[in-house]
């Protein structure tokens, strides 16, 4: 029998939306943004937010805006992440996992204005279990093109796995009476775009092929996809990695992370800067072939 594995590999940057850990967990910054603009009225001036993290923890925050009306940014107050339960649909199987997450809050910028960029520029926590909070205030790294368009994006087919549209929150309806409105307040620039080239995708220099699990050659399985989070440090390093999506089987979890620690990275640039991020290795194993 023929032991084909078809790997692919693609760059998501800074923000993940759709980690599933298994032994091991990584973040990149003690929480993530996910954002979408308020779409009655329109256009509008409000976003809602709610940030996202891997585990418990209260964080407060600075939130960077790189817009066609200039720089903002907006302080979040500190505010308790609380668990919830979603559920995934990927390829080859459909799972569950926790998140935490904050109150649906809200952003009012002065003007309509078209975001570049986003993301989580300090954050401080107490409370977590990552050793976060003995780090004290945390500069998180800006994203990559790619990773921005992807956490733009609430549901996304393919790449990474589809949250069931029952889990998300609403972030794109008008705040309710008690609702936290922010107001963006303006800023100097936060990052550089004079250099060659400002922003680029982390990449694979070297990639590893796993081997099949000899104990499933005889099997009979069917052919299934393992999607690894792989964490890169700015140096192109790999920091750590987990499985995203998981194939069903943990012999092929486990291979899949083996090659993907195994390979070499180029770490993303990011306003003329290498910076961490997380880079989605994915391997689809066929015993058929």
């Amino acid at each position: 029998m023929k032991r084909l594995i078809v790997a692919v590999l693609m760059a998501i940057g800074v923000y993940l939306a759709f980690s599933l850990p298994a032994s091991a967990m990584g973040e990149i910054c003690p929480v993530r943004l996910e954002l979408a603009p308020v779409t009655s009225p329109s256009p509008t001036t409000l976003y809602g937010f709610e940030f996202v993290s891997d585990g418990a923890r209260t964080v407060n925050a600075t939130v960077a805006f790189d817009t066609d009306g200039g720089w903002f940014t907006v302080d979040v107050p500190a505010v308790t992440l609380v668990e919830k339960l979603r559920h995934f649909t990927g390829p080859t199987v459909t799972f569950t996992r926790s998140d935490w997450i904050s109150p649906v809050m809200y952003i009012d910028f002065p003007e309509n204005v078209h975001i570049h960029r986003d993301w989580i520029y300090t954050a401080r926590t107490v409370g977590d279990n990552f050793g976060w909070q003995q780090q004290g205030t945390v500069r998180c790294p800006p994203q990559t093109e790619t990773a921005f368009r992807a956490s733009a994006k609430r549901f996304v087919s393919g790449a990474v796995p589809q949250m069931s549209s029952t889990d998300a929150d609403k972030l794109d309806v008008p705040p309710a009476g008690r609702s936290i409105v922010l107001r963006a307040q303006t800023s100097a620039a936060l990052g550089s775009v004079t250099c060659d080239e400002p922003f680029a995708d982390a990449k694979v220099v070297k990639q590893s092929i796993p081997d099949f699990p000899r104990e499933l050659v005889h099997a009979g399985i069917q052919p299934a996809t393992s999607t690894v989070t792989v964490a890169l440090n700015s140096d192109g390093s790999v920091g750590d990695a987990w499985v995203n999506e998981p194939s069903g089987y943990a012999a092929l979890d486990n291979a899949a992370i083996a090659a993907a620690k195994a390979s070499r990275y180029q770490a993303a640039r990011a306003y003329c800067e290498n910076v961490a991020g997380l880079y989605l290795f994915r391997v689809t194993f066929d015993p058929n072939h």
